[in-house]
C-alpha cells in the first residue's frame, strides 16, 4: 500500500523492513559471482536488539546450495528503519501522556530523509575504506550494498562479513586506555589518508557548493568541520571513566599526534600539538554536553533486565562518568569564556 512505502511503517520484508531475503540472495549471487542459492535450512535472526537504534541488524545463515567453501557461512545485513527508534522511544518515555516526536508525521518524514542520507554516506565511506591497504584498519568485508535513490526508495542495506567474538560496548561501560589507543591509531590512518585527496577535488572545496542544489542537503548543525578534537572529545567522554579521562586526555592527544605524524611521513602537519590540545579544551563543553543526555535513558533501558549486582555496578560507572563530565563542562566553559573576554588562564 502507499502508506507503507516509507521507513516508519512496517513492510513485508525481513523483520518489518522492506528488504526481502530474495533481494539479498540475488545481490549476494552477483557480488560473489556464484549461481549457488540459499538452501532449505537457511535462517535469519535479528541480533541488533539494544545494540543501535537506526537499523535492523540481521544475521543470515544462507545454507548455500551447492556447498562452496569460498562462500560465507554467515553474514550480517544492516537495514535502515525507523521501527527500532520508535520502539526505543516507547520504552524510555517518562510521561506516557506526552507524544513522542516519532508520533509526529512531519518529523517521521524529515527523519526518514536524514536516515537515508546517513545510509548512503555510510555506503560511500565503506567504498572508500576498501581502498586502504590491508592491515591498516580492522574493518569487516563488505559483500554488497544498496543505496537509497529515486528508483530504490525503500530497500537500502549493507551486507557485510560476520566477525566472531565482537563485544558491543555501551555508554554505561568503560574502555581501557590501551583500547582507546587502538582507536586512535585507526583514526590517525583515516586522517592521513584524507591528505591523499586528488588536487582537483581539493580545488572544488575552495568553491561554495552549498549555494546550489547541495544547499537542500547541507545543514550547519550536523556538519563535521574537520577538526580532529571534536571526535576525540566525544570518544574520551563516552568511552573512558571520568578518572581516566582527566588523568590521561593530554597524553592520549600526544599519542594521537604522534600516530598521525608517523602516518603522513614527510608531509607537513596541518596543526601543532598545542593547537590540538586547545581545540580539545574549547570543544569539550559542547562535545560532552551531547553525550550526557544519552547516558541515563540507555542505562535505564539496557540494565532493567540485569540482576541487582550488575545494575549496581553499571549505576556506579554511569554516575562517576556523568558527574565528572558535568563538572568539566562547567570548568571548561568558564575557562573558555575567560579567554574570550581577554583574561589569562593557566
Amino acid at each position: 500500500t502507499i502508506t507503507s512505502m516509507n521507513l516508519y511503517t512496517k513492510g513485508n520484508g525481513l523483520f518489518g523492513t522492506h528488504v526481502t531475503l530474495k533481494d539479498i540472495e540475488e545481490d549476494m549471487q552477483r557480488a560473489l559471482g556464484t549461481t549457488a542459492v540459499f538452501g532449505p535450512h537457511k535462517s535469519v535472526k535479528d541480533i541488533g536488539d539494544k545494540k543501535g537504534y537506526m537499523s535492523k541488524i540481521v544475521l543470515v545463515e544462507p545454507d548455500w546450495h551447492p556447498k562452496d567453501k569460498q562462500l560465507p557461512e554467515k553474514f550480517l545485513v544492516k537495514i535502515p528503519t525507523q521501527l527500532v527508534m520508535q520502539n526505543f522511544q516507547k520504552q524510555i518515555e517518562v510521561d506516557k501522556d506526552k507524544r513522542s516526536k516519532f508520533d509526529d508525521p512531519d518529523f517521521k518524514i524529515i527523519f526518514e530523509k536524514n536516515e537515508k542520507r546517513c545510509h548512503n554516506a555510510e555506503v560511500v565511506v565503506y567504498n572508500q575504506l576498501a581502498r586502504i591497504p590491508e592491515g591498516k584498519l580492522n574493518i569487516p568485508k563488505i559483500y554488497c550494498t544498496r543505496k537509497f535513490s529515486e528508483s530504490n526508495p525503500m530497500k537500502g542495506y549493507l551486507a557485510m562479513e560476520y566477525l566472531e567474538n565482537i563485544k558491543h560496548v555501551q555508554l554505561f561501560e568503560n574502555t581501557s586506555i590501551d583500547q582507546v589507543k587502538q582507536i586512535l591509531r585507526f583514526k590517525a590512518v583515516l586522517e592521513a589518508i584524507s591528505l591523499d585527496m586528488p588536487s582537483d577535488d581539493k580545488e572544488r572545496l575552495v568553491e561554495n557548493p552549498f549555494e546550489n542544489i547541495w544547499s537542500l542537503m547541507y545543514e550547519d548543525e550536523v556538519a563535521h568541520f574537520g577538526c580532529p578534537a571534536t571526535d576525540l572529545v566525544r570518544l574520551f567522554s563516552a568511552c573512558l571513566s571520568g578518572k581516566d579521562r582527566r588523568a590521561h586526555w593530554e597524553k592520549l592527544l600526544e599519542e594521537y599526534y604522534g600516530y598521525v605524524k608517523k602516518e603522513i611521513g614527510n608531509r607537513k602537519m596541518a596543526y601543532s600539538i598545542e593547537q590540538l590540545k586547545e581545540a580539545y579544551r574549547q570543544f569539550f563543553p559542547m562535545g560532552a554536553y551531547l553525550i550526557v543526555p544519552a547516558v541515563g535513558p540507555l542505562y535505564e533501558l539496557l540494565c532493567n533486565t540485569s540482576d541487582e549486582e550488575s545494575r549496581k555496578k553499571c549505576l556506579e560507572i554511569v554516575m562517576e562518568k556523568t558527574e565528572s563530565m558535568l563538572d568539566d563542562i562547567i570548568y571548561y566553559h568558564e575557562r573558555n569564556m575567560k579567554i574570550r573576554n581577554g583574561e589569562r588562564v593557566l
